[in-house]
C-alpha cells in the first residue's frame, strides 16, 4: 500500500522528529516540576534565591540573614514548634523576613500562605511596596508568577496564585476572615490596638482556625508593643520567653543584653545594664554595656556578641509556643546605636509621651499607661525626713537647686468652719538626682486677730487684699537650705478654674507678676480623651477662644501620672519625693484622694474616690507644672536637677536589696481557714474547739461563724523562716535587674 512505502515513512519521521523531540523535552520537564520540592535551609535557600531591589531597601543584593533572623527562620523548620513570636523594635527586618517566608512556603514548598495587617491599605502598601517588588526581583521566584494576560492584571494584590496552584493570600485584621487557609499565616503589627480583643478573642485566636487543615502549620507573630494588654504582649506572655544570649568578651559568660539603661561612669560599679555619659552640651559622648562580671563591653563587639549568640527560653510557656526578644541593644541600624539608647533614655524622663516611645521604640517592651497609686498615707509618711536629714531650722535638703509653688482654690462653705472658701498653697523643693521635696503647705483662709488675750480668726475671700497678702509674704520668704544657702521661689502657679474672673485679676496684679505668678488652667483637649504634654512649646501661654485672656495650660493627665508613679518610689532614691515633718497628716490624705479607673476596656481615667477634694493632689501637679518651666529654657538647672548620681541610685538599690533580704526571716502568725458544713444549731449544740496539750502543741484553736452560717477554725501557729527559700533568691535577683521608668532600679 501506498502508506507501507518506506521512503515515505522516513520522510514523515524526518518531519515530525523535531515536533517529537520538543514533546518529549517539555514531558520531562513538566514531570520534573509534579515533584515536590525537598525542604532546605530558609536562610541558605533565600541567600540564593531571594533578591531584595534598591525600591525596597538600601541595603540590595542577595539577601543574606543577621544571626537573630537565621535563628527566627529555622524555627519556623522545628516541627515541634507551631507558633513564633516576636517582640521586637521598629526596623528590626520583620518585613523582609515575613517576605521571603511566604515566598519560601508558597514559591519553592508549594503551601498556600497568609499574611494579615492592620488595615487593608496597609495590606496593600505591603505587597506593593514589599512583597511583588521582591518576587518580580529575584528569577526563580519571578518565573513561579502567572504572566498578566492582555486584558490587564490576572491576580490582585490580595490573591497572588503561583504556577505550581500555590497562593500568596493578605488580608486586613480588622474584617471577617472566611474560606481562606495557608500553611504559613504571618500577623505584621500586632502590637496595634486594631488586633485588640473582640468577640471571638484577638486576632491571633481568629487565625489559628485557619491552620487546622494542615498537619504541621507555623504561625508567626510579630509586633513593637504599645501598651500592655496589646495582642503582641499578651502573646508573648504564653510564650516560653526566649532572650539572645551571647558571650561576653571579658568572661566568656552567655550573657543576655539587660533593660536596665541609665547614666554611669567607667570608674564606678553601677550594676548590669547598658550606661553613657552626656558632656556640656547634653550630647551622649560615651557609652557602653556593663556586665556582671565587670567588665565593660564596647559597642563594636556587638556584631561578634551577637554572630556567636542563641536564643534561649526563660520561661516554660504553652506546648510549641516559642517567643523571641530583643531591643535597640541588639541593632545594627547606624541610626540606632547605644548612644541613641542613652539619648533615648533621658529624653524619657521628661514626660509621659517621651516615656511611653522609649519604652515601646528602645526597649520593645508593653508600656503600663500609668500605675495607680499603690500607697497609703502609711507609707507616704515613710518618706518624711527625719530630724538627721533636716535638721530644725532647715527647710529643704543640701541637695535643693530651686523652689516653685503651686496653687489649688476650693470654693468650700463660707458658714462651715471645716471647709470654708479657701486657697491652699505648695512649696516644693527640685533637688538634684532627679528629687522632689515638700517644704510646705498652706492653707489661706482666714486672718487671725489677737485682742485682750483672745485669738479671733476672720474669714475672707479668696483672691482680695488679705489673700493677696498672704501668698505674697510666703513667696517672699527665704528658705534654707542644708548647706547654708538661702532660696528663694522662682515660680507660682495658679489654678483659676473656680471664679476665674477674680482668680486672673490677681495673677495680673503688679506685685503678683514681679513674684511670678502665672495662672493655669487644664487643657480641654484632654476632655475628649486626647492625651496633651504636660506643657505647650517653650512653656507660652496661649489665649482663651471663649475669654481672650492668656493661660498657661497644662496636661493633667501627664502631671497625674508622673506625680503618681513618684509617690510609689522610697526616698531617698532618685526619682522620689520626700516630705518635711511639719505636715500634717491631712496633707497625705489629700495625696490619696484619687484613683486611676478603667472606665472602658484600655481607656482610662483619674476619678474622686471620696469625700477629700484632694487640694494636695492637685498642688502636686501644678507644682510638678511650675517645676518644668522653669528649666524650659534654662539648661544650667535642668542639667543639674537630671543628673543622678551613679553612687546615690547604687545605694538606693542596695537598701532595698537589704530590705528585701531582711524579710526572708520573719516571725510571726499565719491563719488557717478551715471551713465546715454550716451550722444546724448553736450555742451547745456546736462542737467545742480543739485544745492542744503540752509545750509542742499548737495554740487553741478559735471558731468562728460568718454570716452566712459557715464555721470556721481559726488557728494560729507560730512560724520562723531562717533561711532564703529558692522563692525569695529568685525575687531578690529579680529586684536586681529590675529597670525602672526613671531609669535607676525602681
Amino acid at each position: 500500500m501506498r502508506y507501507e512505502d518506506p521512503e515515505l515513512l522516513a520522510r514523515c519521521a524526518e518531519l515530525t522528529e523535531i515536533g517529537a523531540d520538543a514533546y518529549l523535552k517539555a514531558a520531562a520537564l513538566a514531570a520534573a516540576n509534579l515533584v515536590p520540592s525537598e525542604p532546605e535551609d530558609i536562610p541558605t535557600w533565600a541567600k540564593n534565591n531571594v533578591i531584595i531591589p534598591t525600591s525596597v531597601s538600601d541595603r540590595s543584593g542577595p539577601y543574606e540573614m543577621n544571626a537573630i533572623q537565621c535563628a527566627i527562620a529555622r524555627m519556623w523548620q522545628d516541627p515541634f514548634i507551631r507558633q513564633v513570636d516576636y517582640l521586637k523594635i521598629a526596623r528590626a527586618g520583620a518585613t523582609l523576613l515575613i517576605s521571603t517566608g511566604m515566598a519560601y512556603h508558597t514559591g519553592h514548598l508549594g503551601f498556600d500562605s497568609l499574611f494579615f495587617e492592620r488595615t487593608e491599605p496597609d495590606a496593600q502598601a505591603f505587597h506593593d511596596k514589599k512583597l511583588y517588588q521582591i518576587l518580580m526581583a529575584s528569577p526563580s521566584l519571578a518565573a513561579m508568577m502567572r504572566p498578566d494576560t492582555k486584558a490587564g492584571i490576572q491576580d490582585g494584590w490580595s490573591d497572588r496564585i503561583f504556577r505550581n496552584g500555590a497562593s500568596l493570600q493578605l488580608r486586613s485584621g480588622n474584617k471577617p476572615i472566611k474560606s481562606i487557609k495557608g500553611l504559613f499565616v504571618a500577623i505584621d503589627e500586632a502590637g496595634d490596638e486594631k488586633y485588640s480583643k473582640g468577640p471571638e478573642g484577638n486576632i491571633v485566636t481568629v487565625v489559628r482556625g485557619r491552620l487546622q487543615e494542615f498537619c504541621a502549620p507555623i504561625l508567626f507573630v510579630c509586633g513593637t508593643p504599645t501598651v500592655v494588654g496589646c495582642c503582641i504582649s499578651d502573646e508573648y506572655s504564653r510564650s516560653d520567653k526566649r532572650h539572645w544570649y551571647m558571650p561576653c568578651p571579658h568572661c566568656q559568660e552567655m550573657i543576655r543584653y539587660e533593660p536596665d539603661v541609665r547614666p554611669g561612669r567607667r570608674d564606678q560599679d553601677t550594676g548590669t545594664g547598658l550606661r553613657y555619659v552626656r558632656n556640656e552640651r547634653g550630647v551622649v559622648e560615651d557609652s557602653w554595656y556593663a556586665c556582671a562580671c565587670g567588665g565593660l563591653i564596647e559597642e563594636t563587639s556587638k556584631i561578634e556578641m551577637l554572630e556567636a549568640g542563641e536564643f534561649r527560653a526563660t520561661d516554660i510557656g504553652e506546648p510549641g509556643h516559642v517567643g523571641c526578644y530583643t531591643s535597640a541593644a541588639h541593632s545594627t541600624d547606624p541610626q540606632m546605636t547605644w548612644r541613641h539608647v542613652g539619648a533615648n533614655h533621658h529624653a524619657s524622663l521628661r514626660n509621659e509621651k517621651t516615656r511611653q516611645a522609649y519604652v515601646n521604640l528602645t526597649l520593645a517592651q508593653p508600656y503600663d499607661p500609668a500605675p495607680p497609686i499603690l500607697v497609703d498615707t502609711t507609707k507616704l509618711q515613710e518618706n518624711v525626713l527625719d530630724a538627721e536629714a533636716l535638721p530644725d531650722g532647715i527647710d529643704c535638703p543640701e541637695d535643693a537647686v530651686y523652689l516653685v509653688a503651686a496653687i489649688d482654690n476650693q470654693k468650700g462653705v463660707r458658714d462651715d468652719p471645716r471647709n470654708p472658701p479657701r486657697g491652699e498653697m505648695t512649696v516644693m523643693a527640685a533637688c538634684r538626682n532627679n528629687r522632689w521635696h515638700v517644704i510646705a503647705h498652706h492653707v489661706i483662709s482666714h486672718l487671725v486677730q489677737e485682742r485682750d488675750g483672745h485669738t479671733k480668726r476672720i474669714g475672707f475671700d479668696p483672691f482680695d487684699e488679705d489673700y493677696a497678702d498672704q501668698v505674697w509674704d510666703i513667696l517672699d520668704k527665704e528658705y534654707v537650705a542644708g548647706d547654708g544657702r538661702l532660696l528663694k521661689i522662682r515660680k507660682c502657679l495658679v489654678d483659676v478654674g473656680w471664679q476665674t474672673e477674680a482668680a486672673y485679676k490677681f495673677c495680673t496684679l503688679p506685685g503678683s507678676r514681679e513674684r511670678g505668678i502665672l495662672p493655669i488652667r487644664g487643657d480641654t483637649t484632654e476632655r475628649a480623651g486626647r492625651r496633651v504634654t504636660l506643657l505647650p512649646t517653650n512653656g507660652t501661654l496661649r489665649k482663651s477662644k471663649k475669654s481672650g485672656r492668656n493661660y498657661l495650660w497644662i496636661g493633667t493627665r501627664d502631671a497625674k501620672d508622673e506625680c503618681a508613679r513618684r509617690l510609689a518610689i522610697p526616698a531617698p532614691a532618685p526619682g522620689s519625693i520626700s516630705f518635711s515633718r511639719s505636715l500634717p497628716e491631712t496633707y497625705f490624705e489629700g495625696l490619696i484622694a484619687e484613683r486611676l479607673v478603667e472606665t472602658k476596656p484600655g481607656v482610662s481615667t483619674w476619678v474622686q474616690t471620696g469625700s477629700n477634694t484632694g487640694e494636695p493632689w492637685d498642688c502636686l501637679q501644678y507644682w510638678y507644672a511650675a517645676k518644668e518651666l522653669v528649666i524650659v529654657k534654662n539648661r544650667r538647672l535642668r542639667e543639674e536637677v537630671d543628673a543622678v548620681d551613679p553612687t546615690v541610685a547604687q545605694a538606693a538599690i542596695e537598701a532595698r536589696l537589704a530590705t528585701e533580704e531582711a524579710s526572708t526571716i520573719v516571725e510571726g502568725a499565719t491563719t488557717d481557714l478551715v471551713v465546715q458544713p454550716p451550722l444546724q444549731g448553736s450555742g451547745s449544740d456546736a462542737d467545742p474547739p480543739l485544745q492542744g496539750s503540752g509545750s509542742d502543741a499548737d495554740p487553741p484553736e478559735q471558731e468562728a461563724v460568718s454570716s452566712s452560717g459557715l464555721r470556721m477554725r481559726v488557728v494560729e501557729r507560730k512560724t520562723r523562716r531562717t533561711e532564703t527559700t529558692p522563692e525569695v533568691t529568685s525575687r531578690i535577683e529579680r529586684i536586681r535587674r529590675r529597670q525602672s521608668r526613671s531609669g535607676v532600679g525602681w
